[in-house]
């Protein structure tokens, strides 16, 4: 369009030449702003004109206008071109007619600059109906500081590509303000003092924007959603320092996608809505800081999933409330939420961070966090900490959710509260795991307080007291099971002290599982407090060293025979032994192998393999030999073979009290028990061979007294006197009774000297010694047999026949028991 088509109106107002005066002079045209309307009125056509058709008038100053009102809009859609932008327009406090006397929305300044090429667009102060600046091009800055819009008002910029700053600072716009896919070569600032208005939609629409000097909303205050998905922010993204941002009716600030060179800054912001940098990229670190406040309620409150962060993220004296998000983030620096944070929400996570990628430290220490802390499957390069007060509540399920989490550092939750499960399962943990101090408990309708099954950890695993810290913290208490079946810790298990106890009205009534676990140092256990109560579940663990005072740090002690009962509750903790392993037991170290000290050991040991029955009656079931064949195979290897003896005839006299055999063969257990210790005392072997032997004495000598055992007769009289007496004898029971025949010790045989007495006394052990030794003939039999001459005498005959026959059993157990054979087959099996 020729630029004569843009002349100057020939009636110009005495305002409008001043104007035209000023701007080939390269000056302001300002007014007074306390005159009348009329006296500082100027059309839109005459602006118009100066900048199409006259623009050769006007300096490097460009057109400047102040305190002016502005009759009909602004149409300069296409002004300039790249060669020749057009030069800079400066509005300061110029406004529509009728504003500040109530005209209405068309009030205010109507702007149209679409595809305009401008140096410079000076707005500061004015009041504006709209702005329609599409594809606008400006060389240097955009100012729109103090500006004001009335309701319904809209700031167009889509596509607007600015060499300079973008400055919204202390504007007041009831309606929304687009920057969509804008280039800004400087900042983009609407801080302190900056009100944008949009209640039920977008007030601020920033989608694709670039901004290569950051940008600051810090102080703003902002009703509507703030969106910035996909921008480009070359320096920091800075809504700290009281900003204030509300949509309720969904996301209050959105930046997903957004890529920002700098570091996000939301400290003491107060945002009531979602806040989303979803697939974010930061290249510092990521800040909501002291005083922050987000609030939904009802959902997400923030929301950065899948975010990628150079530098850290730091929560801390933040407090929100609804689900804060950070699943599939990398973070390469620490994951913050400490002291003074408080999340909230009521039902399922708050903190939810599902396969996070953090190559520093997660610390949650000193946080209040009121909901699930979910980390399942994440990777921590550094420590997890939660310690210095921290409280986790989630009364209805986990309080902190590590699932299959790999942490190479430690994990430390001293001092901390939480109610709810910790889920460690199929965690790695590279170095200690620390509760001392923590006070853990299952929660509502829960039963285990830590459910660690499969967990493997490269050091500790410690719920001891800390003494020395510069905090004195006294042992963790577990109200539910604690669980590590399966686990596998490389250093030691340390429970001195823990209070754990079973949930009220758990069947199980387990405290403590370590079914099938691997702990490689030791586990150590003492001075369990009165409180501590349940099942302490062993079954198949295995340890290098178990360092339980003695057998008596299982709690309050218990008596082999029957434990001490308080109540008809058991004092301490009761325990499942079967397939428990372990290489040593320190408390017989230091004792002398078969010393009274040795032996007093044993029967406090005695005490904790009696700790798996409690105040019951043993039943066939309760009898299981690998405990006590674990502490046979541990004692002997150590040195303590008498101790190791004395354990196995325990397992035997227990078998017996369990009625495991049938009669038949508990009467034989106890039998063996009683004369030969289950084949393990060589003295009761040797005592029972002397009672025998007594037994046999004491028998020949009463029948010898009675006549019955006398001298044999040596050879067969067939003399016819002889004969002729045999046929004269009268039936048995008929007539006088056989004459007697000589004994075979005269009654003084032991009278008198002591030689012969002491002779009588020799030939009466070996007569007697024969007769234990069927087997074995030692001649005696040649001299003396039964008078079964004389029916009364015939009882002798069995009774000597059953001394013998007693022989047979007595004299192979007695060799076994010598010989060690049983005791050498038990240490090879174990």
């Amino acid at each position: 369009m020729p630029a004569d088509a843009f002349a100057l109106p020939a009636d110009l107002t005495g305002p409008e030449r001043a104007l035209v005066t000023a701007a080939a002079a390269g000056e302001i045209c300002g007014f007074d702003a306390a005159a009348p309307e009329a006296a500082r009125r100027i059309r839109a056509a005459v602006i118009v004109a100066l900048l199409r058709g006259h623009a050769t008038w006007l300096t490097a100053l460009g057109l400047r206008l102040r305190w002016a009102v502005i009759e009909g809009p602004l149409d300069l859609a296409g002004l300039g071109s790249e060669e020749a932008p057009a030069p800079p327009l400066v509005l300061w406090d110029s406004t529509g007619p009728g504003v500040g006397s109530g005209a209405g929305p068309s009030a205010g300044l109507d702007l149209e600059l679409t595809g305009a090429v401008l140096a410079e667009l000076d707005l500061r102060g004015t009041g504006l109906a709209r702005i329609e600046a599409r594809d606008l091009v400006l060389r240097r800055r955009l100012l729109l500081n103090g500006c004001r819009a009335s309701a319904g008002a809209t700031l167009t910029m889509d596509g607007a590509r600015i060499g300079g700053d973008v400055f919204l600072d202390g504007a007041r716009i009831a309606g929304e303000v687009r920057f969509l896919g804008a280039g800004i070569g400087g900042q983009f600032s609407a801080r302190a003092g900056t009100r944008i208005t949009c209640e039920h939609g977008v007030a601020l629409a920033c989608d694709a924007m670039e901004a290569k000097g950051g940008v600051f909303l810090n102080g703003a205050s902002i009703t509507g959603e703030v969106r910035f998905p996909g921008a480009k922010i070359g320096g920091q993204f800075n809504a700290g320092a009281e900003t204030t941002i509300t949509h309720e009716d969904g996301p209050a600030l959105t930046c997903d996608g957004i890529q920002v060179e700098g570091g996000v800054f939301l400290k003491g912001a107060c945002i009531t809505g979602e806040v989303r940098f979803l697939s974010a990229e930061i290249g510092t670190q990521f800040s909501t800081g002291t005083a922050t406040r987000i609030t939904r309620a009802q959902g997400t409150a923030l929301a950065c999933d899948s975010m990628l962060i150079k530098g850290d993220v730091l929560l801390d004296g933040s407090t929100i409330t609804g689900q804060v998000r950070f699943p599939g983030a990398e973070i390469g620096g620490a994951f913050s939420v400490g002291a003074g944070t408080k999340l909230i929400r009521e039902n399922g996570e708050a903190l939810y961070c599902d396969g996070m990628r953090v190559k520093g430290d997660v610390l949650l220490d000193g946080s209040a966090i009121t909901g699930e802390v979910s980390f399942l499957s994440v990777a921590i390069n550094g420590t997890l900490s939660a310690r210095g007060g921290t409280r986790i509540v989630s009364p209805g399920g986990n309080a902190l959710a590590c699932y299959s989490a790999t942490i190479r550092g430690d994990v430390s939750l001293r001092g901390a509260t939480c109610d709810g499960r910790l889920d460690f399962r199929e965690a790695e943990i590279g170095r200690l795991f620390d509760l001392r101090g923590a006070t853990l408990v299952a929660g509502q309708g829960g039963a285990c307080s830590l459910d660690a099954v499969g967990l493997k950890l490269g050091g500790d695993l410690r719920l001891d007291a800390a003494p020395g810290a510069a905090q004195p913290l006294s042992p963790a208490t577990c109200t539910g099971a604690v669980l590590l079946d399966r686990a596998r810790i490389e250093g030691a298990l340390i429970l001195t002290g823990a209070t754990l106890r079973s949930t009220p009205g758990d069947a199980e009534d387990v405290a403590l599982s370590l079914e099938q676990a691997r702990i490689e140092a030791r586990i150590e256990v003492s001075h369990l407090p009165a409180e501590t109560r349940g099942v302490f579940d062993l079954r198949g663990a295995r340890t290098g060293l178990l360092d339980d005072a003695g057998g008596t740090g299982w709690g309050e002690p218990c008596h082999p025979a029957q434990p001490e009962m308080r109540d008809g509750k058991l004092r301490g903790v009761r325990l499942r032994l079967e397939g428990f392993t372990y290489d040593r037991l320190p408390d017989f170290e230091d004792a002398a192998a078969g010393s009274a000290d040795a032996k007093a050991r044993s029967r406090r040991r005695l005490a904790f393999l009696m700790r798996q029955f409690p105040g019951e009656t043993p039943q066939p079931h309760h009898f299981a030999p690998q405990p006590f064949d674990q502490l046979e195979r541990v004692l002997r290897a150590a040195g303590y073979p008498q101790e190791a003896d004395w354990f196995a005839r325990q397992k035997n006299e227990f078998r017996r009290r369990c009625k495991v055999d049938p009669l038949a063969g508990r009467w034989w257990n106890g039998f063996v028990g009683f004369f030969f210790g289950h084949y393990y005392s060589v003295g009761r072997a040797f005592m029972t061979l002397g009672l025998m032997m007594v037994l046999g004495i004491t028998l020949l000598g009463l029948a010898n007294h009675t006549g019955a055992y006398a001298k044999k007769r040596n050879e067969i009289d067939l003399s016819p006197a002889a004969l002729a007496e045999l046929r004269l004898r009268p039936a048995p029971g008929i007539g006088p009774p056989p004459p007697d025949r000589e004994r075979c010790w005269k009654p003084d045989a032991f009278a008198g000297h002591w030689s012969p007495a002491l002779s009588r006394g020799l030939e009466v052990t070996v007569m007697a010694l024969d007769l234990l030794l069927p087997l074995v003939d030692l001649k005696q039999d040649n001299r003396c047999e039964v008078d079964t001459d004389r029916d009364e005498h015939r009882l002798w005959s069995s009774a000597l026949a059953v001394y013998s026959g007693l022989g047979l059993v007595i004299l192979p157990m007695f060799l076994a028991t010598v010989s060690g054979i049983v005791r050498r087959d038990s240490a090879a099996r174990h």
